[in-house]
Formats: C-alpha cells, sequence, structure tokens
C-alpha cells in the first residue's frame, strides 16, 4: 500500500520546515551576543559590588590606618630611587667622592652635552636628572665604580659607558659614562598631600 501525499500537508510540512530551520539560525546567531551581553553586565555587576564593599569600608578606622600605611610605604619607596631637587648637587658630589675614595684619574662630570631622549612620561613629580662622567682607570676599578653607582641610594642608573684604551699606559681605559637618576619635584606638596 503506496501512502500518498496531499498537496496541503506537502505545503504545511515544508512552512513548518522552514519556520523552525529560521528559530534554529535565529538562536545560534542571537545567542552568542546574549552571552555576551550576559557576561558584561555580570562583569558590571561584580565591579559595582566591588566599589560598594570598598565605599562603605573607606569609613571605618581600620581601613583609613591600611590606606595610609600603604601611601607611607609608597612614599618610602619613591624615596629610595629619587632625590629632591634640592639634595640634587649632595648626589652629584657624592659620586665624585665615590670615585675619589677608588683613586680614579681625571675625574669629571658634568651634564651630556646631549641629553638622551627621556624615559620617563611627562610627569608633575618625578623627573630625570643626567650626569656624564669622565675619568681613567683600570677595569676592576670600573667595574667598583659602577657597582658602587648601582648600589647607592637614591639609585643612580648607568644608562651608557664608554671604555677606549687609555694613551700611554696599558692596562687603563678612559672611561665616559652616561648616568640617570630620578628627582623628585614638588617635595613639600606630596608631603601635604599625604597629610
Amino acid at each position: 500500500m503506496k501512502f500518498k501525499w496531499s498537496v496541503y500537508k506537502i505545503v504545511v510540512a515544508v512552512v513548518w520546515a522552514m519556520m523552525l530551520a529560521v528559530v534554529g539560525a535565529g538562536t545560534l546567531f542571537i545567542s552568542p551576543s546574549q552571552k555576551i551581553a550576559m557576561q558584561r553586565a555580570q562583569q558590571e555587576l561584580l565591579e559595582m559590588q566591588d566599589r560598594l564593599a570598598f565605599a562603605r569600608s573607606a569609613g571605618k578606622k581600620d581601613t583609613k590606618q591600611r590606606m595610609r600605611d600603604r601611601l607611607a610605604e609608597a612614599e618610602n619607596s619613591v624615596n629610595t630611587f629619587s632625590c629632591t631637587t634640592a639634595s640634587e648637587s649632595a648626589l652629584i658630589f657624592q659620586i665624585g667622592q665615590m670615585a675619589n675614595a677608588l683613586q680614579l684619574q681625571k675625574f669629571s662630570g658634568r651634564q651630556p652635552d646631549n641629553v638622551p631622549e627621556p624615559t620617563l612620561d611627562k610627569n608633575d613629580r618625578i623627573g630625570e636628572g643626567w650626569l656624564t662622567v669622565d675619568f681613567v682607570a683600570d677595569y676592576l676599578k670600573t667595574a667598583a665604580f659602577i657597582n658602587g653607582l648601582e648600589r647607592n641610594a637614591p639609585v643612580l642608573f648607568v644608562e651608557s659607558i664608554q671604555l677606549t684604551p687609555a694613551d700611554g699606559d696599558a692596562g687603563l681605559a678612559a672611561v665616559r659614562m652616561n648616568i640617570s637618576y630620578l628627582i623628585r619635584k614638588n617635595a613639600a606638596a606630596s608631603v601635604a598631600a599625604a597629610r
């Protein structure tokens, strides 16, 4: 026995198949964007909850004390790595004393002829200082000088070094070194802001 499909049943089946295909395709295309929107909404909710929790705890004495302690730690860290504008000349004198203690010959320090490009973004609180030093020494004293510079407080950075054989003395080198250091600007303003 053969089953005959009527035209009506065929049309209904085709329409239903097309509708199911449209609904299925729609869920495939809409679903990922809904998931992304839902993830964003959940992320924003978590951020808002964090802000609310921080705002609620900000009024507590222990939270204020923790924030003061963190500020003091950050300020100590900045002080370790930088000097004030007023103490910049003392830092340069300290470098000269280090060279004198190591008995470096023909030591001189000056501002560089061509100041290199700044490595820091323009900042109202921290700036860069540069110094070019020239001297004659053997390689062991040169290494000791570099070691002393890099262990100094505030920290000094040896940016470049040129070694050439010294005229007339075998075993000695004429050294030119570019040194950079960090300078705190407006030190009084940062102390006032901390209070």
